[in-house]
């Protein structure tokens, strides 16, 4: 009886909190789902405040145990706090959850700004978790971006990145001879 009782009650409480974070965080809500939401805002004190946390802070928010024992100790930093249940984040292989991590915090920081500061229309947060399953898909694939830019893996002959590409007439070490530039000297100390 008591068993079914609190089954009970726990249906009742994820529907209240379905209800109220859809009306309080839409964005939020569809990035990362109702309870995650919740214990975010709640980590933070209030969703203005979870608005104010850059995307680093929100990544490592629940976290914070294990921060201070880190920068203590001189050992690395976590990677992820409360995201770590996300969705997203756990279809990831482990070798790339920090950086599914990273990107889910940065699309969740935007989505609590703007449920914070007015938009009650979800559609921005449909993009950019479209945004974040793309990411997901392309390590999938074993499409990854090094430090470059550039495409490497198994598939970076399919999809190539478009980035900056150098046009000619500039060349590297300064101007060539033109009017007003700095002049750079060669084989100098700077």
């Amino acid at each position: 009886m008591e068993v079914v009782q609190a089954s009970m009650y726990r249906e009742q409480l994820n529907a209240y909190l379905s209800s109220r974070m859809q009306t309080i965080a839409p964005n939020l809500t569809t990035m990362v789902g109702e309870q995650i939401g919740a214990r975010l805002i709640q980590k933070a004190g209030s969703l203005l405040s979870l608005a104010k946390y850059p995307s680093s802070t929100v990544q490592i928010l629940g976290a914070e145990k294990a921060l201070f024992r880190a920068l203590k100790q001189r050992q690395n930093t976590p990677k992820y706090g409360i995201l770590y249940n996300a969705q997203v984040v756990s279809k990831a292989p482990q070798q790339n959850k920090g950086t599914m991590s990273r990107v889910l915090a940065a699309k969740t920081s935007l989505s609590a700004r703007i449920d914070s500061f007015g938009e009650t229309d979800n559609s921005a947060a449909l993009e950019y978790r479209n945004v974040a399953e793309a990411r997901l898909k392309q390590f999938e694939e074993g499409l990854t971006y090094g430090k470059t830019g550039n495409a490497r893996g198994a598939a970076s002959q399919v999809a190539p990145r478009g980035g900056f590409q150098q046009r000619g007439g500039f060349q590297r070490g300064g101007f060539s001879g033109g009017r007003g530039g700095p002049r750079v000297e060669r084989g100098g100390r700077f």
